[in-house]
Formats: structure tokens, C-alpha cells, sequence
């Protein structure tokens, strides 16, 4: 944690994981938040424990990395002298006849005036599906899981809690996201993974013998 950091942000949607954790863990729980929080590093060898700790763990990661970020922008707007000022209007203003009279003494007119017009139409941008923001959720609370994963992982997690609303859903994805393993993963991928030509081949051979015996 940062050295002039005194706080942390701790989400409301953890009520739905921590709340059906035994006491006694959900005491240890908070315990090596605060350790963490602390730079004390803390572990444990309690399982139940560690799945709830580690998404609550990355989330509080992210949200540093975000604090750094903003204050090392804050401390750059600070050296050029803080915000920009911004540019003076000069155009009807009743208040300051001397800034207009100004304005337009530095102004070069010209009698042939061409003005060619674009007109620029932005499509309005569709909100983010379900899908989508379901996505984001499992990718904020897991770590070194392939994006493909997670996406069936979100099929799976819809065909669940069809009725879920994703702003809804955060406890229920971290519990979710608890149960994955780097097991579930490696065999998502040798199943999906294409089959061999070599051996296409050799069963298109096996059945040509078959059909060549049968026609004996």
C-alpha cells in the first residue's frame, strides 16, 4: 500500500461470499485484509479462507494501481502550474467592449468568403451486452486465465442465473470465480483443441479397409 495512503475501498458485493463463510473465518478473513492493507503479507493455510481472499486480494491491487496512476498524474498537472486556464471568448461580450473592439481590429476580413460544410454523423454507440459485462466482472476477480476460458465460463454462469442482472451479480461471480482452477482450464483447451490431420487420415484409412472387406 502506498505510504500516504490511509484508506482502501472494500466492495458491497462481498456481503454475498463472506456472509455464508463460518465466523471464526470470516474473522480471519477481515484480519489479513487489514494485514495486506498494512504490507504484512499475509497467508494462510485455511482453503475456504484463501478462495474468498484471493479476488478481494487482486481487487485491492487494481484499485492501487489505479490510486498511483492518479497521482502521479495529479503530481505533472501540478509542475506545468495545475489546470490550464481556459481560452478567453471574445465574441459578444457586452461586459468587456474594449476586448471586442480589440478582437476586431485583428481581424482580416475578405469579400470572398468560401465555407465548405461536412456534415459528420456518429452512429450512437450501442450499451454493452450482459455477456460483456459479465466478462469484465470474471476478468477483474481471476488471474493468468485465458479470455476464451472465460467466456464459456460466462455461457455457463447465464445458463445458471438466467435472471441475474450483471450490476447484481458480483457476489455470485466471485463465488464463481472461487471454484475455477488451472486444471479446468487445460482440459477446456485439449478439448477444444483442433484433431490431428495425421490422424483424420489414418481412421479415413481404417474405414477404406473396412468397406474393401466387406465388399469381398
Amino acid at each position: 500500500m502506498a505510504n500516504d495512503k490511509k484508506g482502501f475501498l472494500l466492495y458491497a458485493d462481498y456481503i454475498h461470499t463472506i456472509s455464508k463463510m463460518p465466523k471464526t473465518k470470516q474473522a480471519d478473513l477481515f484480519m489479513m485484509i487489514l494485514k495486506y492493507v498494512n504490507d504484512q503479507n499475509p497467508e494462510t493455510d485455511d482453503l475456504i479462507v484463501s478462495l474468498v481472499w484471493e479476488p478481494i486480494k487482486l481487487q485491492l491491487k487494481r484499485d492501487l494501481v489505479k490510486y498511483e496512476t492518479f497521482r502521479t498524474k495529479q503530481k505533472e498537472n501540478g509542475k506545468k502550474g495545475g489546470r490550464p486556464t481556459s481560452e478567453i471568448k471574445t465574441q459578444n461580450n457586452p461586459n468587456n467592449p474594449s476586448l471586442l473592439e480589440k478582437t476586431q481590429k485583428s481581424l482580416t476580413v475578405n469579400d470572398n468568403v468560401t465555407v465548405n460544410v461536412n456534415d459528420v454523423v456518429e452512429e450512437p454507440q450501442q450499451p454493452p451486452s450482459r455477456e460483456s459485462k459479465l466478462l469484465e466482472m470474471f476478468k477483474r476477480v481471476t488471474s493468468g486465465y485465458d479470455e476464451e476460458f472465460l467466456k464459456v465460463e460466462v455461457e455457463k454462469f447465464i445458463n445458471k442465473y438466467p435472471n441475474c442482472i450483471a450490476l447484481q451479480s458480483g457476489g455470485l461471480v466471485n463465488s464463481w470465480a472461487a471454484r475455477l482452477n488451472k486444471a479446468e482450464q487445460e482440459k477446456w483447451k485439449a478439448a477444444s483443441k483442433p484433431s490431428n490431420p495425421i490422424d483424420q487420415e489414418e481412421q479415413r484409412r481404417i474405414a477404406f479397409e473396412k468397406n474393401q472387406k466387406l465388399l469381398q
